[in-house]
């Protein structure tokens, strides 16, 4: 029995892609998550919750960032089945080329807008403007990641990932230990995203020395626009609730939401694995004219799998969880940890479903309908926030709605 199981996992691309990946990716997780632990440790709920607005800020303004990734990966596996690596190259360094100008025109658009954020939510405006110095790494590394990814390199992958985790934890440790509190943590953060992006390079090394071959790409722009508006959508929703709730509670509360946020992040962006090996194989599939429909029921089925686990330890064992990884500063976010995780649960499936739309033709001239997600979570936030319980089962409610109508989409 074991031995036929040990078969049929090697031979399933999905299983074995989605294992590689999700240890690698996990590690990465568990490593970023111990940097949280450490930085919510040292700083205190209100500095901690300082940073977790500035890197929600970020992550809104990098949302492009998934999309640049899985767009090219699903060109860069189409073209490495017709072996036309030199037209990989040419993409490659054209989208740099792009990104980094895209990248600075953001840059200009921040530093204002942060003049805003800065009173709106009662941050030092220098720390606006040094995180903001990440907005240029927001299109190379997902680039480069969407090439291997495509190369279906997973192993390779995951190492990248791997180290920007493990120079993030070390030195964000050492910077905040000599002082330097949030300003360490960002620096730490900056360390370790452009070391993973010089690396990257010599990962995908095999392309380099191809010949470039120039290619059109006529349709990549309009093929993009669909995923551009999903992921925007539900990164907004996965980061917004951070950021309100700096405008609705006290620091130290907001910094205690913070804390049930980032534990159920690690679900959202555990299971995120399983979307990218989902990616590849799904694409081939599709352009073979194959059936794609059993990778999706095995994506969903094991997102289920992990997300039950995770969320039995929140619902049976939420203070222990908080006092071991966060401390008893943060206790009070045992009552909303298993609706904050549940509600990331639900947007992993939603990930999931749109993705698999997205790569089958299914719902892309419907993807700017899931905005209207984001307008009702926000309108839900303002109208209920007597209490962290009442905020979380706001945030709950959007996803178990958004991830039903996903469903809907690809079902017409």
């Amino acid at each position: 029995m074991i031995k036929k199981f040990m078969e049929k996992f090697g031979r399933d691309e999905l299983v074995r892609g989605s294992f590689v990946l999700l240890v690698m990716v996990n590690l990465y997780n568990i490593l970023n998550q111990l940097f949280h632990l450490f930085m919510a440790r040292f700083l205190g709920p209100i500095d901690y919750g300082i940073l977790t607005v500035l890197f929600s800020i970020i992550y809104i303004i990098a949302i492009p960032s998934e999309a640049v990734q899985n767009v090219i990966a699903a060109y860069t596996n189409q073209l490495t089945l017709k072996k036309e690596d030199g037209k990989i190259k040419f993409m490659l360094f054209k989208s740099l080329k792009k990104g980094f100008l895209i990248s600075t025109i953001l840059f200009i658009f921040y530093i204002l807008l942060a003049l805003f954020l800065s009173y709106f939510l009662k941050i030092e405006y220098w720390l606006f403007i040094i995180t903001g110095i990440l907005i240029f790494t927001i299109f190379p590394i997902p680039t480069l990641r969407g090439i291997i990814l495509g190369k279906k390199k997973f192993v390779s992958l995951g190492v990248n990932m791997v180290l920007e985790g493990f120079i993030k934890i070390s030195m964000g440790i050492i910077l905040v230990i000599l002082g330097l509190k949030v300003y360490g943590a960002i620096f730490a953060v900056m360390l370790g995203t452009f070391i993973s992006f010089f690396l990257a390079f010599f990962l995908i090394r095999d392309i380099l020395r191809e010949k470039i071959k120039e290619e059109k790409f006529k349709k990549i722009y309009s093929y993009s626009l669909p995923y551009f508006i999903s992921i925007i959508s539900i990164a907004l929703i996965s980061s917004l609730d951070v950021i309100f709730a700096r405008k609705f509670f006290s620091p130290e509360t907001a910094g205690i939401y913070s804390a049930a946020s980032t534990l159920g992040k690690i679900i959202f962006f555990g299971i995120l694995a399983i979307s990218k090996v989902m990616l590849p194989l799904t694409s081939e599939k599709y352009h073979n004219g194959e059936k794609t429909t059993p990778l999706l029921r095995k994506s969903l089925g094991i997102t289920f799998f992990i997300s039950l686990i995770i969320l039995l330890f929140y619902l049976l064992m939420p203070s222990i969880i908080i006092k071991i990884l966060f401390g008893i500063k943060y206790i009070s976010a045992e009552g909303i940890l298993f609706l904050v995780g549940l509600g990331f649960s639900f947007l992993s499936f939603t990930n999931i479903v749109i993705l698999y739309g997205l790569l089958t033709n299914k719902i892309k001239k419907s993807s700017f309908t899931l905005f209207f997600f984001i307008l009702l979570e926000i309108l839900l936030f303002y109208l209920f926030h007597e209490s962290i319980t009442e905020y979380a089962a706001s945030f709950l409610i959007t996803n178990f709605l958004m991830f039903i109508y996903s469903l809907f989409l690809i079902r017409r």
